[in-house]
């Protein structure tokens, strides 16, 4: 039988054809001529199984003003502390992931439904969604619940801080170095002393230069 090689250029369906049907080979036995090169197929996010697939790149998501800033963090759990204690009062804080082990005492007047600033960033798998009032009084409750364990970095996937109408801190994707944004309601001397304290590893307000694009767009809606 002839073996045919598979090509770069050829569409993941033909791919899927000639491995299928033999015409192509795939053992360690073969001639460098004919082995399967590497190839990067396009990769399909699945529906329902699998691990979620986030929306954060969507143009649904709702804006940060163009005041925002780019937070890289070394100590996770001291920003989320920081930005907590900054903007609380008159605002609200939303977790979503797997929130199973993290369970919120019932003063917080917990809510699982959206808002119009503070929306679910997973398309699907439907992730647990928890919305709490974030006020001074608050704060050590709702870290009581999801420091432990580590589990705002294990179980929760995003977090997010409204005040006063508008989205001022938010950490997608388990804190992503390239999904983690503020407002203007944040201090920038609060961040350089995050910063000089080791919190922040930087901040910074474009991330276009960053060799790692992020997916966000200058002009998400």
């Amino acid at each position: 039988m002839i073996r045919h090689r598979v090509r770069a250029t050829d569409a993941p369906a033909v791919v899927a054809d000639k491995l299928e049907s033999g015409e192509c080979c795939r053992g360690r036995s073969a001639s460098r001529r004919d082995r399967v090169p590497r190839l990067r197929l396009p990769w399909i996010a699945p529906l329902s199984d699998g691990p979620p697939v986030c929306r954060v790149k969507s143009t649904t998501r709702p804006r940060m003003t163009e005041d925002r800033l780019w937070l890289v963090a070394r100590d996770k759990a001291g920003l989320l502390i920081a930005m907590m204690k900054t903007l609380a009062g008159n605002a609200h804080i939303s977790f979503e992931g797997d929130l199973s082990r993290c369970v919120f005492p019932p003063e917080l007047d917990r809510s699982e439904s959206e808002t119009a600033i503070l929306r679910r960033q997973t398309i699907a798998p439907v992730q647990d969604f928890v919305l709490l009032r974030l006020e001074p009084e608050t704060i050590q409750p709702i870290l009581g619940t999801v420091l432990p364990e580590s589990r705002f970095m294990k179980h929760v996937i995003h977090i997010q801080i409204e005040k006063d109408g508008v989205l001022q801190f938010a950490a997608y994707d388990n804190f992503h170095r390239d999904c983690v944004e503020c407002g203007p309601g944040v201090p920038r001397e609060l961040l350089e002393r995050l910063r000089l304290s080791g919190v922040l590893r930087s901040y910074e307000a474009d991330l276009r230069h960053r060799s790692r694009g992020s997916g966000f767009s200058d002009d998400l809606g």
